[in-house]
């Protein structure tokens, strides 16, 4: 049997045709009722009514508390204003106070040792005296105007001769309201104007003004060596200087 002949119309060597490929139909529109579109156009407005309506009200809650949170400043910032001006008016009209008091003070006083001092003294003086029933001699030193005036006393008043001997002295240092009186194991100091001096001292104290002369311009000086600093009344049992 003879070969038959290769024929290239009939064997094709070229490569195969690639495989078209399939073409995916797009699936049809959904279709809705006029129903189903209703209800959609009212679930989208009613969500886009709720979400407006949260977004206006959180914005207007941070508006109220930003409003109330510069509301409440203000009202530190002026209570604190008002707290301090109140402190100011309280220390103006405390000082204002002070300053009627001093004026007073310098006013009446010299008004008042005048007219009293004497009874003054003399009340101090048998008040040290009282107390010192058992301490047989006293030593009374006075302002040398006054040692007359301090020995009526003595004479207007029996009962302070009991049992005790005074001996009624001038002191140079001494105001005319002022006494020293000293026994044996103690002694007392009175003196109005140095007791006038302390409360006025105290007032200029108060008001950071410095010390005045004028309660003491007219008044004799007592010298620190010739008497203590205490110028008050004094009953201890230590014997004076």
């Amino acid at each position: 049997m003879s070969p038959e002949k290769f024929l290239f119309n009939k064997n094709i060597f070229d490569e195969p045709d690639e495989e078209e490929p399939e073409i995916e139909e797009e699936p049809p529109a959904p279709t809705f009722s006029e129903e189903e579109l209703e209800a959609a156009r009212k679930t989208a407005y009613e969500e886009a009514y709720k979400k407006g309506r949260e977004e206006a009200l959180e914005e207007s809650r941070k508006s109220v508390e930003q409003k109330l949170s510069d509301v409440l400043a203000n009202i530190e910032a002026s209570t604190g204003q008002i707290f301090a001006e109140e402190i100011k008016r309280e220390q103006l009209f405390e000082k204002e106070a002070v300053h009627l008091t001093l004026s007073l003070f310098e006013t009446l006083f010299p008004l008042y040792k005048e007219k009293t001092g004497f009874e003054e003294l003399n009340t101090a003086i048998k008040n040290i005296i009282e107390k010192q029933q058992a301490a047989g001699l006293i030593r009374i030193e006075v302002h040398p105007d006054m040692v007359e005036r301090v020995k009526n006393i003595f004479k207007d008043t029996p009962a302070l001769q009991a049992d005790q001997h005074f001996e009624i002295t001038d002191h140079p240092h001494l105001s005319e309201h002022a006494c020293r009186l000293s026994w044996k194991n103690g002694g007392g100091l009175y003196d109005l104007d140095a007791m006038a001096k302390e409360a006025h001292s105290i007032i200029l104290e108060h008001l950071d003004m410095p010390p005045s002369p004028s309660l003491s311009d007219h008044d004799n000086v007592i010298e620190d060596d010739a008497l203590p600093d205490d110028a008050s009344i004094q009953n201890d049992d230590e014997k004076p200087d």
